[in-house]
């Protein structure tokens, strides 16, 4: 059966890029994945830094630096999108990096929604909204891990992510600049946030 293998997203088959090619025509970047079992590529590196920025953005917002931690946490998540184009320009996708990019995605957002509600900056219910799809997303996965199956990104679950994404950025920006119009936007983008999310469950739960 061909691997479904989507190079707009940071997913790929049941094998590395590599190891699909044969090995005289590796580049330099798939020779040093190969070398370090698929730890070591550009995109692994760029989802790294990209965790790192939000965490220290996260800390930024803490101390009430919103417009600093705003910047950071924008560039991280800049960088979250270049790790998967990044690993498909240089055919170093892998599960690896599929499960790594994943999984920072989540922490991501989990440490997010609970330092911003303790701060005050995002609305609990908001974030319960936010949350709860996700960590249901997250259960299925790890049952279907288990199971020996995948679940694979999906487009939809890119967009939810997108959404929630962007309603923390403007309840930030709120509390940087009080704004109404920008607190309502942040609700419509939390609500599409949980839509989107419930959908994407939904697709993966009947998912062979």
């Amino acid at each position: 059966m061909k691997e479904h293998v989507d190079p707009s997203m940071h997913r790929t088959g049941k094998r590395p890029d590599w190891a699909k090619v044969p090995r005289q025509r590796w580049n330099i970047w798939q020779r040093v994945a190969h070398e370090t079992g698929g730890a070591l590529t550009i995109g692994n590196v760029l989802t790294a830094i990209g965790f790192l920025m939000v965490v220290v953005g996260l800390v930024a917002i803490i101390r009430e630096s919103y417009w600093h931690g705003l910047v950071l946490i924008c560039v991280g998540r800049i960088l979250d999108i270049l790790d998967g184009w990044s690993a498909h320009q240089t055919g170093t996708k892998s599960p690896l990096g599929e499960l790594f990019d994943s999984t920072a995605d989540k922490l991501e957002t989990a440490a997010a929604l609970i330092v911003l509600t303790l701060t005050s900056v995002f609305p609990l219910w908001a974030a319960v909204l936010v949350f709860v799809p996700q960590l249901a997303i997250a259960v299925l996965t790890g049952v279907r891990l288990r199971a020996g199956r995948r679940l694979h990104p999906s487009r939809l679950g890119k967009y939810a992510m997108a959404a929630a994404w962007l309603g923390i950025g403007v309840f930030i920006l709120a509390a940087a600049n009080p704004s109404d119009l920008a607190i309502a936007c942040g609700y419509v983008l939390c609500g599409s946030s949980a839509a989107l999310s419930i959908f994407s469950l939904h697709a993966y739960y009947r998912s062979e």
